[in-house]
């Protein structure tokens, strides 16, 4: 992500995700007013080419440079466990429960549950395919009471 992909004066981020190029889908994404503060705060730049994070902006997400393992050093820093949820096939890896990946099932998740609509949250996410979309969906309990609680009460 760059700069020229923020726009403070629309308070928007547009940019087309890497992992779906071949589809040719951009995304433009309102600023949540914490974010544009902080984006605010940070020195300003000489070029719009400049990353939004320079010392992340070589990194891919897997691998062990990668921002999934360096989220993972956080995670245990902060005391937490994050255990493999599934042993993978060959080479001996391990999809651990969270991961860098793991910020856009939040951000998704989080969106569905507070009441926005799947087709706006996929939107905002970049999905495009329904059987996708819900796998990064985990709606809360809450939510899904709620659902049920609108049902008409039974007459026996």
């Amino acid at each position: 992500m760059e700069w020229k992909n923020i726009d403070l004066a629309e308070k928007v981020i547009r940019y087309r995700p890497s992992k779906t190029k071949r589809f040719a889908k951009n995304i433009v994404c309102p600023i949540h007013p914490c974010l544009e503060k902080f984006l605010l705060d940070l020195p300003s730049v000489d070029s719009p080419d400049t990353p939004l994070a320079p010392s992340l902006a070589k990194s891919y997400t897997g691998g062990r440079g990668g921002l999934s393992n360096k989220f993972e050093q956080i995670l245990l820093k902060s005391g937490m466990d994050n255990p493999a949820i599934v042993e993978g096939k060959g080479k001996g890896r391990a999809v651990k429960a969270f991961g860098f990946h793991s910020f856009r099932h939040t951000f998704k998740s989080i969106l569905v549950n507070a009441g926005v609509e799947v087709l706006t949250a996929d939107v905002l996410t970049g999905h495009a395919k329904k059987n996708v979309s819900e796998r990064y969906i985990h709606r809360s309990i809450d939510l899904l009471r709620s659902a049920v609680e609108k049902l008409p009460a039974l007459q026996i």
